[in-house]
């Protein structure tokens, strides 16, 4: 890729926070207006995503680009948008005093940046998978698809505000040991179970596990995730909107970012990234989904109706296998 068609940090960090962000910050504010903690929860969790997309999944693409820690990081979005220092405590101080406490010194903001720094640093952008052994599982996540396995239920805004992402509970880990070597399936799948039910009111009863793998998590440093694919044969609440798999395998591959003209725009792959960890596998998954529909139609079906164009314009997966195709 030449350099030109590489977005810069600045730029990067620039329209992460256009699209994530600035809903968020007042047209006009100054250091003195000190943010509600409700104010500083909503904007800390939608900088800390800003953080992942640059730090991990933008430089992942691009490793040429420099890694962030914290107070360089803080420094580029300040500079970016004056309106965060608002919700900056230690960067207000920056040249005054040395951070000893980050407790005491950091804004709830400041501490989520630092925590996402840590998280993006151990997975490692410059690796093509994280090296997740000894990692505990500290989360289930489920893609769940429906009964003829042609749409799958995501939750919107439900971790980044404006971003989609799988159905996901986090683990009480406070009285066990959950390393990726010992995998307890029946802890996982109860709080799967549990997770689906509370997203989507669907029971257990209804639910049938298709696969099962264990992946990094960006949501705690040095954390693994017990992910899931599941089909369901219930209808869900409004809480889970279907999205079809064509769509969706079309937005979980390419940039992040691409130039527009002359300037950076974003593409849809930020809309889905918090399901960039499980990409690999639903891809091969959806594959291997198409070949054997693809595959089962030719053997079902007598030679001419496979010559005739009819045939071609009813297999649905054929579609998807050419999408597929086109955009891994």
């Amino acid at each position: 890729m030449a350099p030109g068609d590489v977005c810069p940090t600045e730029d990067a960090i620039n329209v992460f926070i256009e699209l994530l962000v600035d809903p968020l910050l007042p047209a006009k504010s100054c250091v003195q207006d000190t943010p509600t903690l409700s104010q500083q929860k909503l904007v800390a969790k939608q900088v800390r995503s800003v953080v992942l997309l640059y730090n991990y999944y933008h430089r992942k693409r691009h490793p040429e680009l420099a890694y962030l820690p914290f107070n360089e990081f803080c420094k580029v979005a300040v500079v970016s948008r004056p309106a965060l220092l608002a919700y900056m405590q230690f960067m207000q101080n920056l040249n005054e005093v040395e951070l000893t406490d980050v407790e005491t010194q950091l804004s709830l903001t400041e501490k989520i940046i630092m925590d996402a720094c840590d998280v993006c640093k151990c997975l490692d952008a410059s690796k093509n998978v994280p090296n997740i052994q000894g990692w505990p599982i500290t989360k289930v996540a489920i893609f769940l698809v429906d009964s003829k396995k042609e749409n799958c239920f995501l939750l919107f805004s439900s971790i980044t505000s404006g971003v989609w992402s799988l159905v996901e509970k986090d683990l009480d880990t406070s009285s066990q040991s959950s390393l990726v070597e010992k995998v307890d399936e029946d802890i996982f799948l109860q709080v799967g179970y549990s997770a689906i039910r509370e997203a989507t009111g669907i029971n257990d009863t209804d639910i049938k596990v298709l696969e099962s793998d264990t992946v990094y998590s960006e949501s705690k440093e040095k954390a693994a995730s017990r992910f899931y694919i599941m089909q369901c044969s219930q209808s869900t609440n409004e809480e889970a909107i279907q999205v079809p798999l064509k769509d969706l395998v079309k937005s979980l591959h390419g940039p992040l970012i691409s130039k527009s003209s002359r300037s950076w725009a974003i593409t849809p792959v930020v809309d889905y990234f918090h399901v960039l960890p499980y990409s690999e596998i639903i891809s091969k998954w959806i594959l291997r989904l198409a070949l054997f529909s693809c595959l089962k139609h030719l053997y079902l079906d007598s030679y001419s109706s496979i010559l005739n164009p009819i045939f071609h314009k009813q297999c649905y997966f054929t579609f998807m296998l050419d999408d597929f195709i086109k955009y891994t």
